[in-house]
């Protein structure tokens, strides 16, 4: 599952998650999610309410372009979660999972004020994704806001009110039951985690199993998740995976 997380990841264009629906803003937008239209534009501006169609086609047709059948059941399906055979069937996929979840949670946090999102910076990066070589891509790397800076931006402050740690310009969203939360800063070297940490650090184990922020694991050390290694890549069969550094999907 960790594998297909980190895909819904990278596919999202790092979307930030947030927790329910929502209506029309109180800042009075009208729940497009655009506020801008980006700068020196080459892609046709990418509207909130078409994201979830155009990505999903997008990321699915590069994926059947430079992946062969067994790097695609490896990194991609997961039983019991998601499987696919054909590029129609991943576009269901995705669409549908970003439809049904993604959006709503986004238009929560773009009416509140929490996030802002471009969508002449997304048909930028549509179009560069869509003429890249397979070589350039990172299919099945980290999903890094690398991947496309400037798509959805950050608006709130530490001590700030979020819904997700997407809102957070640094740091996390520490979310209540209740709906919501502040965002507080990523923990450091050594102070205890619940799931990430200032960058370059992870989240994991120490000599009394108590969870703090560590250095990132070198190539052959066992992993579980893709932020546990230093070259963002965790490998292999469940139970016995380990940080790799290996070139993935360059060409089918």
């Amino acid at each position: 599952m960790d594998n297909v997380k980190s895909r819904l990841s990278a596919f999202l264009l790092v979307v930030p998650l947030a927790l329910t629906g929502c209506t029309d803003g109180a800042d009075g937008s009208d729940g497009s999610g655009s506020t801008g239209s980006g700068s020196g534009s080459n892609g046709e501006p990418i509207e909130l309410d078409s994201f979830a169609e155009l990505a999903a086609r997008a990321t699915c047709a590069r994926v059947f372009d430079c992946c062969t059948d067994d790097e695609i059941d490896t990194h991609f399906n997961e039983p019991g979660f998601v499987a696919f055979s054909s590029e129609q069937e991943c576009v269901t996929f995705y669409q549908g999972f970003t439809e049904a979840l993604a959006i709503p949670m986004l238009r929560q946090s773009i009416n509140a004020g929490y996030l802002e999102y471009d969508a002449g910076v997304v048909g930028d990066c549509f179009q560069n994704f869509a003429a890249a070589s397979c070589a350039d891509l990172d299919l099945v790397g980290d999903g890094d806001d690398d991947d496309c800076p400037g798509a959805f931006v950050p608006q709130q402050s530490p001590g700030d009110p979020c819904f997700s740690d997407g809102d957070c310009i640094d740091g996390s969203c520490n979310v209540t039951e209740e709906g919501g939360g502040t965002c507080a800063a990523l923990p450091q070297a050594g102070e205890p985690c619940d799931f990430s940490c200032a960058e370059p650090l992870r989240c994991g184990p120490d000599t009394d199993s108590a969870y703090v922020c560590l250095p990132r694991l070198d190539l052959g050390e066992r992993c579980f998740v893709n932020d546990d290694c230093e070259s963002l890549q965790c490998r292999g069969e469940s139970g016995a995976m380990t940080c790799q550094d290996e070139a993935v999907c360059e060409g089918a």
